[in-house]
Protein backbone atom coordinates (compact mmCIF):
# COMPACT_ATOMS: atom_id res chain seq x y z
CA UNK A 1 0.00 0.00 0.00
CA UNK A 2 1.45 3.34 -1.14
CA UNK A 3 -0.02 6.93 0.71
CA UNK A 4 0.51 9.59 -2.35
CA UNK A 5 -1.31 12.56 -3.43
CA UNK A 6 -4.49 12.85 -5.28
CA UNK A 7 -3.81 14.32 -8.71
CA UNK A 8 -5.98 12.77 -11.22
CA UNK A 9 -8.17 10.57 -9.41
CA UNK A 10 -11.08 12.66 -8.43
CA UNK A 11 -13.94 11.32 -10.10
CA UNK A 12 -12.67 7.64 -8.50
CA UNK A 13 -12.36 9.43 -4.91
CA UNK A 14 -15.97 11.24 -5.29
CA UNK A 15 -16.75 7.53 -5.85
CA UNK A 16 -15.47 6.45 -2.75
CA UNK A 17 -16.90 9.36 -0.84
CA UNK A 18 -20.84 8.36 -1.91
CA UNK A 19 -20.52 5.20 -0.92
CA UNK A 20 -19.08 5.93 2.66
CA UNK A 21 -21.11 8.64 3.37
CA UNK A 22 -24.57 7.69 1.37
CA UNK A 23 -26.65 9.01 3.97
CA UNK A 24 -25.29 12.76 2.91
CA UNK A 25 -25.12 11.99 -0.92
CA UNK A 26 -27.78 10.52 -3.84
CA UNK A 27 -25.28 8.63 -5.80
CA UNK A 28 -26.04 10.26 -8.99
CA UNK A 29 -23.44 10.71 -11.66
CA UNK A 30 -24.22 14.42 -11.54
CA UNK A 31 -23.46 14.39 -8.34
CA UNK A 32 -20.30 12.49 -8.68
CA UNK A 33 -18.92 14.81 -11.34
CA UNK A 34 -20.00 17.67 -9.04
CA UNK A 35 -18.02 15.97 -6.09
CA UNK A 36 -15.53 15.66 -8.41
CA UNK A 37 -14.86 19.54 -9.37
CA UNK A 38 -15.49 20.62 -5.82
CA UNK A 39 -12.64 18.19 -4.55
CA UNK A 40 -10.35 19.23 -7.27
CA UNK A 41 -11.08 23.35 -6.28
CA UNK A 42 -10.24 22.32 -2.82
CA UNK A 43 -6.96 21.37 -3.44
CA UNK A 44 -6.48 24.51 -5.44
CA UNK A 45 -4.76 26.52 -2.76
CA UNK A 46 -2.30 24.58 -1.00
CA UNK A 47 -3.75 24.41 2.58
CA UNK A 48 -5.87 21.17 1.50
CA UNK A 49 -4.21 18.52 0.01
CA UNK A 50 -6.06 15.19 -0.97
CA UNK A 51 -4.40 11.88 -0.27
CA UNK A 52 -5.01 8.44 -1.24
CA UNK A 53 -4.20 5.23 -0.68
CA UNK A 54 -3.06 2.91 -3.38
CA UNK A 55 -2.47 -0.73 -4.41
CA UNK A 56 -2.94 -0.44 -8.00
CA UNK A 57 -6.40 1.29 -7.80
CA UNK A 58 -6.98 4.30 -4.97
CA UNK A 59 -8.70 1.89 -2.40
CA UNK A 60 -9.46 4.57 0.47
CA UNK A 61 -9.04 9.31 0.73
CA UNK A 62 -8.61 11.94 3.23
CA UNK A 63 -8.37 15.94 3.02
CA UNK A 64 -5.19 16.72 5.12
CA UNK A 65 -6.09 20.37 6.16
CA UNK A 66 -3.43 23.06 7.37
CA UNK A 67 -4.69 25.74 9.79
CA UNK A 68 -4.20 28.59 11.55
CA UNK A 69 -5.37 28.31 14.96
CA UNK A 70 -5.76 30.54 18.26
CA UNK A 71 -4.28 28.42 20.95
CA UNK A 72 -4.62 30.40 24.11
CA UNK A 73 -4.05 33.68 22.60
CA UNK A 74 -1.11 32.85 20.04
CA UNK A 75 -1.96 31.82 16.17
CA UNK A 76 0.04 28.24 16.06
CA UNK A 77 0.04 26.15 12.86
CA UNK A 78 -2.19 23.40 13.24
CA UNK A 79 -3.33 20.64 10.78
CA UNK A 80 -6.16 18.32 10.60
CA UNK A 81 -8.17 15.26 8.10
CA UNK A 82 -11.50 15.31 6.93
CA UNK A 83 -13.37 13.01 4.22
CA UNK A 84 -11.92 10.20 5.63
CA UNK A 85 -13.32 7.26 3.45
CA UNK A 86 -12.65 3.49 1.96
CA UNK A 87 -13.70 2.01 -0.87
CA UNK A 88 -16.30 -0.98 0.09
CA UNK A 89 -14.29 -3.29 -1.68
CA UNK A 90 -10.94 -2.70 0.67
CA UNK A 91 -12.69 -2.30 4.15
CA UNK A 92 -10.57 -4.14 7.17
CA UNK A 93 -7.11 -3.85 5.21
CA UNK A 94 -6.77 -0.80 7.59
CA UNK A 95 -6.25 1.36 4.82
CA UNK A 96 -8.02 4.19 6.94
CA UNK A 97 -5.42 3.39 9.26
CA UNK A 98 -2.37 4.40 6.94
CA UNK A 99 -3.67 6.63 5.71
CA UNK A 100 -4.79 8.47 9.24
CA UNK A 101 -1.21 7.72 10.34
CA UNK A 102 0.21 9.11 6.87
CA UNK A 103 -1.26 12.08 7.82
CA UNK A 104 -0.32 12.81 11.45
CA UNK A 105 3.48 12.01 10.31
CA UNK A 106 3.02 15.00 7.42
CA UNK A 107 1.62 17.20 10.78
CA UNK A 108 4.98 16.69 12.69
CA UNK A 109 7.36 16.87 9.82
CA UNK A 110 5.89 20.13 9.09
CA UNK A 111 6.36 21.34 13.09
CA UNK A 112 2.82 20.83 13.67
CA UNK A 113 2.05 20.20 17.56
CA UNK A 114 -1.90 20.15 17.18
CA UNK A 115 -4.22 18.11 15.28
CA UNK A 116 -7.95 17.91 14.55
CA UNK A 117 -10.66 15.96 13.51
CA UNK A 118 -14.69 15.43 13.85
CA UNK A 119 -15.44 11.99 14.95
CA UNK A 120 -17.07 9.58 13.06
CA UNK A 121 -16.53 7.27 15.55
CA UNK A 122 -15.23 7.99 18.96
CA UNK A 123 -13.95 4.88 19.98
CA UNK A 124 -11.43 4.44 16.63
CA UNK A 125 -9.83 8.05 17.43
CA UNK A 126 -8.90 7.61 20.51
CA UNK A 127 -7.08 4.87 19.48
CA UNK A 128 -4.93 6.88 18.27
CA UNK A 129 -4.86 9.28 21.34
CA UNK A 130 -7.04 11.62 19.97
CA UNK A 131 -9.00 13.02 23.22
CA UNK A 132 -12.57 14.82 23.46
CA UNK A 133 -13.56 18.18 22.19
CA UNK A 134 -15.35 20.88 23.13
CA UNK A 135 -19.39 19.38 22.89
CA UNK A 136 -21.69 21.13 20.71
CA UNK A 137 -25.22 22.36 21.43
CA UNK A 138 -28.16 21.79 18.82
CA UNK A 139 -30.93 24.07 20.02
CA UNK A 140 -34.26 23.66 18.35
CA UNK A 141 -36.06 26.59 19.55
CA UNK A 142 -39.54 27.90 18.95
CA UNK A 143 -39.04 31.56 17.59
CA UNK A 144 -41.74 33.06 20.84
CA UNK A 145 -39.50 31.92 23.51
CA UNK A 146 -36.20 34.21 22.05
CA UNK A 147 -36.50 37.43 23.69
CA UNK A 148 -37.20 40.69 21.48
CA UNK A 149 -34.59 43.08 22.52
CA UNK A 150 -34.91 45.46 19.70
CA UNK A 151 -32.03 46.46 17.21
CA UNK A 152 -33.47 44.97 14.61
CA UNK A 153 -32.74 48.05 12.67
CA UNK A 154 -29.45 46.88 12.38
CA UNK A 155 -30.17 43.87 10.40
CA UNK A 156 -29.77 43.63 6.52
CA UNK A 157 -29.13 40.68 3.51
CA UNK A 158 -26.03 40.52 2.27
CA UNK A 159 -24.94 39.69 -0.91
CA UNK A 160 -21.64 37.86 -2.35
CA UNK A 161 -20.72 41.55 -2.68
CA UNK A 162 -19.96 41.16 1.11
CA UNK A 163 -18.40 38.31 1.60
CA UNK A 164 -14.87 39.27 1.90
CA UNK A 165 -15.93 41.83 4.92
CA UNK A 166 -17.42 38.51 6.33
CA UNK A 167 -14.43 36.45 6.21
CA UNK A 168 -12.08 39.98 7.41
CA UNK A 169 -15.15 39.52 10.31
CA UNK A 170 -14.75 35.71 11.13
CA UNK A 171 -10.79 36.06 10.79
CA UNK A 172 -10.70 39.03 13.89
CA UNK A 173 -13.01 37.58 15.86
CA UNK A 174 -11.07 33.79 15.47
CA UNK A 175 -7.68 35.71 16.29
CA UNK A 176 -9.31 37.02 19.53
CA UNK A 177 -10.65 33.32 20.67
CA UNK A 178 -8.76 30.26 21.38
CA UNK A 179 -9.57 27.41 19.73
CA UNK A 180 -10.68 29.18 16.45
CA UNK A 181 -8.94 28.71 13.46
CA UNK A 182 -8.63 30.96 10.32
CA UNK A 183 -11.01 30.34 7.19
CA UNK A 184 -9.15 28.05 4.93
CA UNK A 185 -9.66 28.18 1.03
CA UNK A 186 -12.14 25.46 1.66
CA UNK A 187 -14.54 27.85 4.35
CA UNK A 188 -14.09 30.56 1.39
CA UNK A 189 -14.89 28.30 -1.55
CA UNK A 190 -17.38 27.09 0.50
CA UNK A 191 -19.63 30.76 1.12
CA UNK A 192 -19.09 31.49 -2.37
CA UNK A 193 -20.45 28.64 -4.00
CA UNK A 194 -23.67 29.02 -1.32
CA UNK A 195 -26.21 28.16 -3.81
CA UNK A 196 -29.74 27.94 -1.10
CA UNK A 197 -28.63 29.97 2.29
CA UNK A 198 -29.71 33.36 2.57
CA UNK A 199 -26.69 35.97 4.32
CA UNK A 200 -27.93 38.18 6.99
CA UNK A 201 -25.77 41.21 8.31
CA UNK A 202 -25.87 43.31 11.64
CA UNK A 203 -23.77 46.47 11.41
CA UNK A 204 -23.86 49.43 13.20
CA UNK A 205 -21.40 52.34 12.90
CA UNK A 206 -18.36 50.65 12.41
CA UNK A 207 -19.01 48.20 10.24
CA UNK A 208 -20.10 44.37 10.56
CA UNK A 209 -20.58 43.11 14.19
CA UNK A 210 -22.20 39.77 13.49
CA UNK A 211 -23.85 37.72 10.60
CA UNK A 212 -25.59 34.28 9.83
CA UNK A 213 -26.49 32.08 6.94
CA UNK A 214 -29.38 30.25 6.95
CA UNK A 215 -31.93 28.38 5.03
CA UNK A 216 -35.56 27.80 5.50
CA UNK A 217 -37.24 24.55 5.12
CA UNK A 218 -40.51 22.53 5.45
CA UNK A 219 -40.17 20.36 8.48
CA UNK A 220 -42.32 17.06 6.28
CA UNK A 221 -43.82 16.44 3.36
CA UNK A 222 -47.10 15.91 4.50
CA UNK A 223 -47.57 19.57 5.66
CA UNK A 224 -46.35 21.84 4.01
CA UNK A 225 -47.26 24.66 6.36
CA UNK A 226 -45.01 23.39 8.99
CA UNK A 227 -41.77 25.37 8.47
CA UNK A 228 -37.78 25.80 10.22
CA UNK A 229 -34.83 28.00 10.02
CA UNK A 230 -31.90 26.53 9.95
CA UNK A 231 -28.81 28.47 11.35
CA UNK A 232 -25.25 27.31 9.45
CA UNK A 233 -23.17 29.22 10.55
CA UNK A 234 -23.57 32.31 13.17
CA UNK A 235 -21.24 34.80 14.86
CA UNK A 236 -22.25 37.75 17.02
CA UNK A 237 -20.98 40.30 19.50
CA UNK A 238 -23.65 41.58 22.16
CA UNK A 239 -25.68 44.35 20.26
CA UNK A 240 -25.37 41.53 16.95
CA UNK A 241 -26.79 38.81 19.40
CA UNK A 242 -29.56 41.08 20.90
CA UNK A 243 -30.75 42.01 17.14
CA UNK A 244 -30.15 37.91 15.80
CA UNK A 245 -32.77 36.93 19.19
CA UNK A 246 -35.38 39.84 17.96
CA UNK A 247 -35.48 38.65 14.43
CA UNK A 248 -36.45 34.89 15.85
CA UNK A 249 -39.03 36.37 17.94
CA UNK A 250 -40.50 37.98 14.90
CA UNK A 251 -40.59 34.67 12.79
CA UNK A 252 -43.33 33.82 15.44
CA UNK A 253 -46.25 33.43 12.85
CA UNK A 254 -44.56 31.56 10.62
CA UNK A 255 -41.66 29.70 11.63
CA UNK A 256 -42.05 26.22 13.75
CA UNK A 257 -38.62 26.61 15.40
CA UNK A 258 -35.28 28.14 14.68
CA UNK A 259 -32.33 25.21 15.11
CA UNK A 260 -29.21 26.29 15.66
CA UNK A 261 -25.61 24.48 17.11
CA UNK A 262 -23.69 26.76 19.29
CA UNK A 263 -20.50 25.40 22.00
CA UNK A 264 -22.77 27.94 24.34
CA UNK A 265 -23.62 25.61 26.68
CA UNK A 266 -25.72 28.66 28.51
CA UNK A 267 -27.10 29.85 25.33
CA UNK A 268 -30.58 28.97 26.93
CA UNK A 269 -30.44 31.36 29.44
CA UNK A 270 -31.78 34.21 26.51
CA UNK A 271 -34.59 32.16 25.72
CA UNK A 272 -38.12 32.17 27.79
CA UNK A 273 -38.54 28.62 27.32
CA UNK A 274 -36.50 25.49 26.98
CA UNK A 275 -38.94 23.06 24.94
CA UNK A 276 -36.91 21.35 22.54
CA UNK A 277 -39.48 22.07 19.93
CA UNK A 278 -38.83 19.19 17.52
CA UNK A 279 -39.26 16.50 19.88
CA UNK A 280 -40.59 18.05 23.61
CA UNK A 281 -39.36 15.66 25.83
CA UNK A 282 -39.56 15.18 29.92
CA UNK A 283 -36.22 13.04 31.14
CA UNK A 284 -36.89 10.67 34.10
CA UNK A 285 -35.83 13.57 36.74
CA UNK A 286 -38.29 15.64 35.45
CA UNK A 287 -36.32 18.02 33.44
CA UNK A 288 -37.14 19.20 30.42
CA UNK A 289 -34.92 18.50 27.11
CA UNK A 290 -32.61 21.50 25.88
CA UNK A 291 -30.20 20.49 23.36
CA UNK A 292 -28.66 17.66 21.73
CA UNK A 293 -25.21 17.31 22.43
CA UNK A 294 -22.64 15.97 20.23
CA UNK A 295 -19.08 16.00 20.35
CA UNK A 296 -17.23 18.57 18.86
CA UNK A 297 -13.75 18.58 17.50
CA UNK A 298 -11.21 15.88 18.84
CA UNK A 299 -7.65 17.05 19.38
CA UNK A 300 -4.46 15.52 19.66
CA UNK A 301 -1.33 17.18 20.95
CA UNK A 302 1.68 15.61 18.43
CA UNK A 303 4.12 17.42 21.19
CA UNK A 304 3.14 18.29 24.76
CA UNK A 305 6.35 20.21 25.81
CA UNK A 306 6.79 22.26 22.61
CA UNK A 307 2.71 22.87 23.37
CA UNK A 308 3.28 23.65 26.51
CA UNK A 309 6.46 26.15 25.87
CA UNK A 310 4.18 27.96 23.72
CA UNK A 311 2.53 28.85 27.10
CA UNK A 312 2.69 31.71 28.49
CA UNK A 313 0.97 31.72 32.29
CA UNK A 314 2.83 29.50 33.78
CA UNK A 315 2.32 27.76 37.24
CA UNK A 316 3.96 28.19 40.30
CA UNK A 317 4.68 24.43 40.56
CA UNK A 318 7.10 22.35 38.54
CA UNK A 319 4.71 19.63 36.74
CA UNK A 320 6.63 17.18 35.94
CA UNK A 321 3.79 14.62 32.93
CA UNK A 322 4.58 11.46 32.24
CA UNK A 323 1.97 11.50 29.25
CA UNK A 324 1.43 7.52 27.95
CA UNK A 325 0.22 6.94 24.26
CA UNK A 326 -1.67 3.79 22.86
CA UNK A 327 0.79 3.73 19.37
CA UNK A 328 3.78 5.30 20.75
CA UNK A 329 5.90 5.31 23.52
CA UNK A 330 5.45 7.48 26.90
CA UNK A 331 6.72 11.18 26.79
CA UNK A 332 7.73 13.14 29.35
CA UNK A 333 7.18 16.83 29.78
CA UNK A 334 7.78 19.74 32.27
CA UNK A 335 5.92 22.69 33.12
CA UNK A 336 6.53 25.61 35.30
CA UNK A 337 9.00 25.81 38.13
CA UNK A 338 8.82 25.21 41.91
CA UNK A 339 7.92 22.57 44.32
CA UNK A 340 7.60 18.68 42.03
CA UNK A 341 3.93 17.68 41.24
CA UNK A 342 4.53 14.42 39.09
CA UNK A 343 1.29 13.81 36.94
CA UNK A 344 0.59 10.77 34.59
CA UNK A 345 -2.35 10.45 32.09
CA UNK A 346 -3.40 9.53 28.66
CA UNK A 347 -2.23 11.39 25.76
CA UNK A 348 -6.15 11.73 24.99
CA UNK A 349 -6.62 13.24 28.50
CA UNK A 350 -3.82 15.32 28.39
CA UNK A 351 -4.94 16.70 24.28
CA UNK A 352 -8.00 17.51 26.42
CA UNK A 353 -6.60 19.16 29.21
CA UNK A 354 -4.39 21.80 27.59
CA UNK A 355 -6.96 22.77 24.94
CA UNK A 356 -9.28 23.85 27.42
CA UNK A 357 -11.84 21.03 27.09
CA UNK A 358 -11.32 19.74 31.30
CA UNK A 359 -9.44 20.42 34.07
CA UNK A 360 -6.73 18.04 35.62
CA UNK A 361 -8.52 17.92 39.04
CA UNK A 362 -12.15 16.74 37.05
CA UNK A 363 -9.40 14.04 34.93
CA UNK A 364 -8.46 13.26 38.61
CA UNK A 365 -12.19 12.75 40.10
CA UNK A 366 -12.59 10.46 37.45
CA UNK A 367 -9.81 8.48 37.85
CA UNK A 368 -8.00 9.40 34.64
CA UNK A 369 -4.82 10.94 35.95
CA UNK A 370 -2.27 9.87 38.68
CA UNK A 371 -0.35 12.54 40.89
CA UNK A 372 1.47 12.53 44.45
CA UNK A 373 -0.25 16.22 44.86
CA UNK A 374 -3.60 15.69 44.36
CA UNK A 375 -4.46 18.50 47.15
CA UNK A 376 -2.53 20.94 44.61
CA UNK A 377 -4.72 20.19 41.36
CA UNK A 378 -7.42 22.91 42.20
CA UNK A 379 -5.13 25.37 42.77
CA UNK A 380 -3.01 24.74 39.73
CA UNK A 381 -6.13 24.89 37.82
CA UNK A 382 -6.86 28.41 39.14
CA UNK A 383 -3.10 29.64 38.44
CA UNK A 384 -3.38 28.58 34.69
CA UNK A 385 -7.18 29.00 34.16
CA UNK A 386 -7.29 27.44 30.76
CA UNK A 387 -10.15 29.61 28.44
CA UNK A 388 -12.32 26.50 27.20
CA UNK A 389 -12.26 26.17 23.26
CA UNK A 390 -14.93 26.96 20.21
CA UNK A 391 -14.20 26.52 16.62
CA UNK A 392 -17.18 26.93 13.82
CA UNK A 393 -14.61 25.77 11.31
CA UNK A 394 -16.07 22.96 9.21
CA UNK A 395 -13.93 19.96 7.11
Amino acid sequence: MEIKIIRDDFSQMASIEQAAYSASFKGTQEERKELEDIFKGLTENGDITAYGAYDKDLMGCVLHYDFKTNFHGKMIHTAGIGSLAVDLLHKKKRVANHLILNSIERAKEEGVMLYYLYPFNVKFYRNFGFGYGRPMYTYCVKPEDFKDMGHRDLLSYGTSTDYNQVIEFYNDYAKSKHGMSLKTSGDIKRLYRMKQGKLILAKDETGIIGYMIYTQKGISQSDNQAQKIIISEMLYTKRALSAFSSFFYAQKDQIDYIELATHDHRFHHILRDTCFASEPKTMEIIALKVADKAIGLMPLVLDPQALLDTLETKPHYELIFKINHPKAQSKDAIFGKGEKVNIELDINEFSSWITGVISLEDLYFKNLLKTDREDLLRHIDQQLYFESPISLTRF
